[in-house]
C-alpha cells in the first residue's frame, strides 16, 4: 500500500515537473518569436518573405498561431492585412487549411476558428461546407470562421442560417454578424427585402442595432408587411436609428391591430423625443395591453414638458390604466402631480 502511494505521489510530481517544464518553454520561445512577427507585421511587406525558419514542433506552430491571432484582433487595415499575407508567407495558413479536413474533430474545428480569425479569405469556401456540415459541431465552427470574415459570400452563408431553429444558434450569429460592423449593410438590406421572414426580422434587428440611417427607407417599407413581428421588429429598428422623418410611420403604427407593435412603435417615437406624439402616446395609455401602456407611459417620460404635462393630465382621468401607468413614471422621474381629489404629490 505504501509503495502505491509512493508511486503515484511519484509520477504526479513528474507529471507536474513537465507541465512546469513545457509551459516555461512555451512562453521563452513566445518571447523569442514575437517580436519577430510583430516586425514583420509592421514592416513594409516586401520584407517579409524570410522572417525566420519554418518550425519544427506541433507546439511551436501553436504558440505562433496564437501570437498571429491575438495580433490580428487588436489591428485594422493594412497592418491586418500584413498579418494574413504573413500567416501565409511562413506556412499557417496552408498547416490550417489542410487542418480544416482532419479526421480529428478538434483539430479541425480549431483550424476552421483560426482561419477566421486570420482573415484568409481563400479559406471561404472550405468554411462553407463546414457550416452545411450535419455535425453540429462542425457547423458551429465552420459559421464562427465565417463570422469573423467581412466577405460577401461569407455574411450570405450566415445570414441564412438566422432562420436556424435554434436560438442560441440565432443570437451567436447575430453577434457576429453585428461584429462585422457597417460593411454588411448593403447584405443586410438585401435580406430584409429578401423571401424568408425570419431572415428579415433578424436583418432589421441588426440594421437597428447598427443605426444604419440608408437602412430608414427599406425597414419603414417593410412596415406594411403582413408579418406583424417584422413590423414590430422594424419600428424597434427605426427608433434606435433615431432620424425624426420616421415618426410620421411610427405613429401610424401606434392603431395598429397587433400589440407588440403598437408598443415597439411607442418605445420607438420616445426613443427619437418627437414631441409632437404626445397626444397620441397619451391616448395609448389606455390600451388593452400592457406593454403598449408601458411603453407609451415611458416614450412620455422622455418627450421632456410636454410629455410631462401629458402624464399629469392621465393621473386625472377617469382611465384607471392610464392613471397607473402615468404615476408610476412621474414617480419613477420625481415630478410632482395632482391627484383627482386636488392633492399634490408624486408618491402613489
Amino acid at each position: 500500500m505504501l509503495f502505491l502511494l509512493l508511486s503515484l505521489t511519484a509520477a504526479t510530481f513528474i507529471t507536474k515537473y513537465r507541465r512546469t517544464a513545457r509551459d516555461k518553454e512555451r512562453a521563452e520561445f513566445r518571447s523569442f518569436i514575437q517580436p519577430k512577427i510583430v516586425e514583420g507585421v509592421f514592416q513594409p511587406p516586401a520584407k517579409l518573405e524570410s522572417l525566420y525558419p519554418v518550425p519544427t514542433k506541433e507546439w511551436q506552430w501553436e504558440v505562433i498561431e496564437e501570437v498571429l491571432i491575438d495580433i490580428a484582433g487588436r489591428i485594422k487595415g493594412e497592418y491586418l492585412i500584413n498579418v494574413t499575407t504573413l500567416a501565409k508567407k511562413i506556412g499557417v495558413v496552408d498547416r490550417l487549411l489542410l487542418g480544416i479536413k482532419s479526421r480529428r474533430s478538434k483539430v479541425r474545428r480549431e483550424s476552421a476558428i483560426k482561419l477566421g480569425y486570420l482573415q484568409v479569405p481563400e479559406a471561404v469556401s472550405a468554411l462553407q461546407r463546414m457550416a452545411e456540415s450535419k455535425n453540429k459541431g462542425d457547423r458551429i465552427a465552420g459559421l464562427i470562421g465565417l463570422g469573423s470574415l467581412a466577405t460577401k459570400e461569407a455574411l450570405g452563408v450566415l445570414l441564412s442560417e438566422l432562420s436556424s431553429p435554434s436560438r442560441w444558434l440565432q443570437v451567436r450569429l447575430l453577434h457576429m454578424v453585428k461584429n462585422l460592423g457597417s460593411d454588411v449593410i448593403p447584405s443586410l438590406i438585401e435580406a430584409l427585402n429578401g423571401a424568408d421572414i425570419k431572415v428579415r426580422i433578424m436583418a432589421a434587428e441588426i440594421l437597428g442595432d447598427l443605426r444604419a440611417f440608408e437602412a430608414i427607407g427599406p425597414l419603414e417599407d417593410a412596415l406594411s408587411s403582413e408579418d406583424k413581428d417584422l413590423r414590430a421588429r422594424c419600428a424597434a429598428a427605426l427608433g434606435k436609428i433615431g432620424d425624426v422623418h420616421s415618426a410620421s410611420k411610427l405613429e401610424f403604427l401606434l392603431e395598429d391591430k397587433a400589440w407588440e407593435v403598437r408598443a415597439q412603435a411607442a418605445k420607438a417615437l420616445g426613443l427619437i423625443q418627437h414631441r409632437p406624439s404626445a397626444e397620441l402616446l397619451a391616448n395609448l395609455l389606455r390600451d388593452r395591453s400592457w406593454w403598449a401602456r408601458t411603453n407609451a407611459a415611458e416614450a412620455l417620460s422622455q418627450l421632456g414638458e410636454v410629455g410631462f404635462d401629458a402624464l399629469r393630465k392621465a393621473v386625472t382621468g377617469k382611465d384607471w390604466f392610464a392613471r397607473e401607468k402615468a404615476i408610476e413614471q412621474l414617480q419613477k422621474h420625481d415630478i410632482a402631480y395632482t391627484e383627482s381629489n386636488g392633492t399634490i404629490s408624486n408618491k402613489l
